[in-house]
C-alpha cells in the first residue's frame, strides 16, 4: 500500500488527462501484483468511472484464478489416474518402460511407488 501511497499524484494525473484504454491494463496490472484490499478501495474511491474499470479487473483476476484451480484440479487428477495406472501394471509385473509409454509417468515416479 505504501508504495500506491507515492505513486497516487501521478496516478490521479493520469486518469485526469482520460486516458482510459490504460487504465484498464494499469489497474489489472496493480490488482495482480497487490492482493490489499485497502489498494483496491482507495483506486475505487478516486472516481466512479475508475471504480468500474477497478471492479473489471478484479472480475478478470477472479475468472483467471478460477481458470487456474481448474487447471491445476484436472492436472493433479490426471496425475492420480497415471499413479492409479501404473500401480496396477506394477502388481501385474508389466515392464517399467512399457509404463513410462501407457502412463507419461517418469522412471523416478514409478520407482517411487512400487
Amino acid at each position: 500500500m505504501e508504495w500506491f501511497k507515492r505513486i497516487y499524484p501521478i496516478f490521479i494525473k493520469f486518469f485526469r488527462k482520460n486516458n482510459i484504454p490504460y487504465h484498464d491494463n494499469l489497474i489489472y496490472y496493480i490488482l495482480s501484483r497487490d492482493k490489499d484490499e485497502k489498494v483496491v478501495e482507495k483506486i475505487a474511491s478516486i472516481h466512479l468511472t475508475l471504480k468500474e474499470i477497478v471492479m473489471s479487473a478484479a472480475e478478470r483476476l477472479r475468472q483467471e484464478g478460477e481458470r487456474m484451480g481448474v487447471q491445476k484440479g484436472r492436472q493433479e487428477g490426471e496425475n492420480s489416474k497415471a499413479i492409479a495406472i501404473a500401480k496396477s501394471m506394477l502388481k501385474n509385473g508389466e515392464p517399467i518402460d512399457k509404463i513410462i509409454s501407457y502412463t507419461g509417468l517418469t522412471k523416478k515416479i514409478i520407482r517411487s511407488i512400487s
